[in-house]
């Protein structure tokens, strides 16, 4: 599938009034800084699935820190363990001496359960278990599913309240029985990110490559450069690079490595060329882009106290006129992802006092007059 990159710049207002912010900068273009972008699409991007004995493996790509890209591992597995039938909870009970130790107290007792034909009753202490003492409701789960098997006998050590308030403490016996429960493990791979970081630098996005054995396993090859997030109004963005894509080709050349990427992107980026990227999506869908490389990341700021200011970044532009804004202003900022990837975004415009208000995007419109009357659509 094709895919044409758009070289659109920061949604910055046009026409005359563009004109004047541009002249004031031009006079006031000093007052420019640098920074680098942080607000980034963050998508967890699931790259497969795999079928193993008793559930299955899902494999997701996300953030590790500021900078780097990981792995999720996460086992699915349906196991059996050993099943009573009760549920416990922690009872604590202020005296006038203060708090009594916490007891582990049965709460409940399902119908038809081996506890319930041992003859364990709501409310009943446990205070061992397989001749272990029990602190807490979680510890005896444990016990139950890791010490006992389904089908064993378990011993309970119970108190119990009789009605003339003696504590009776007993033991019984009950035999459990399967229960089939969900079991999850996960585990982080870092990816191998790129000495140079070019990628973000020229093109704003961060990239990775994944270890031999799971590129193999998701995707048949050896080598796997993926996109973990693309700076918003980035030249990445702009083309339609998203999180979760799959770099193989550029200028029809086959991608070697993460960090024979990076090598090239520096010096095209340097020299401001474009490249075509050959990307396939986390969904298998294939398509190719130009992507226009440049140093991006800047900022411009202009102030001219209670009379005129203006920010305008990659991603984001605003301005005001008059004290406070209250004559007019203007905000436009690029939109998250959208199904089409196209570069989306929101702009509004406001005059005297917001007595008039206007917004639009991509997918309609709203405006509002005199702070009541509002007409909209989408």
């Amino acid at each position: 599938m094709g895919h044409s990159g758009s070289n659109q710049g920061s949604p910055i207002v046009s026409g005359p009034l563009g004109a004047l912010c541009l002249l004031a900068a031009l006079f006031l273009g000093p007052g420019c800084v640098a920074y680098r972008p942080v607000f980034e699409v963050w998508e967890p991007q699931e790259l497969g699935r795999e079928d193993i004995e008793g559930g299955e493996v899902v494999y997701r790509l996300g953030p590790a820190g500021e900078k780097g890209l990981s792995l999720s591992v996460e086992r699915r597995v349906q196991v059996q363990v050993a099943h009573l039938g009760l549920e416990a909870a922690i009872l604590r009970v202020q005296v006038s001496s203060g708090v009594t130790p916490p007891a582990v107290i049965v709460r409940r007792i399902e119908s038809g359960s081996p506890a319930e034909a041992a003859g364990v009753l709501p409310g009943d202490e446990v205070l061992a278990c397989q001749g272990t003492e029990v602190l807490s409701p979680f510890q005896l789960e444990s016990l139950l599913r890791e010490g006992t098997a389904p089908g064993d006998v378990v011993r309970l050590r119970l108190r119990r309240s009789a009605p003339e308030n003696e504590a009776r403490v007993f033991e019984v016996e009950a035999r459990s029985v399967a229960r089939t429960l969900p079991v999850i493990s996960r585990q982080s791979v870092p990816l191998v990110l790129p000495s140079r970081d070019a990628g973000r630098r020229y093109a704003g996005l961060l990239m990775g490559a994944l270890p031999e054995p799971y590129a193999s396993r998701l995707f048949g090859d050896s080598t796997a450069v993926l996109v973990g997030s693309t700076a918003l109004g980035s030249p990445a963005y702009l083309a339609g690079v998203r999180p979760g894509d799959r770099i193989v080709t550029v200028d029809g050349e086959r991608v070697g490595g993460v960090q024979e990427l990076d090598r090239l992107l520096s010096e095209r980026g340097a020299e401001g060329s474009t490249v075509r990227l050959a990307v396939v999506r986390s969904d298998g869908e294939e398509f190719e882009t130009r992507l226009r490389l440049r140093e991006h990341g800047k900022r411009l700021k202009i102030s001219i106290p209670l009379i005129f200011s203006l920010e305008s970044t990659q991603e984001h532009s605003h301005w005001t006129l008059g004290p406070f804004g209250l004559l007019m202003g203007y905000d436009g900022r690029y939109l998250s992802s959208s199904a089409d990837r196209r570069p989306d975004y929101r702009r509004g415009f406001h005059m005297v006092l917001r007595l008039f208000e206007t917004e639009w995007w991509p997918t309609g419109q709203r405006t509002e007059l005199l702070w009541l009357i509002e007409l909209g659509s989408s």
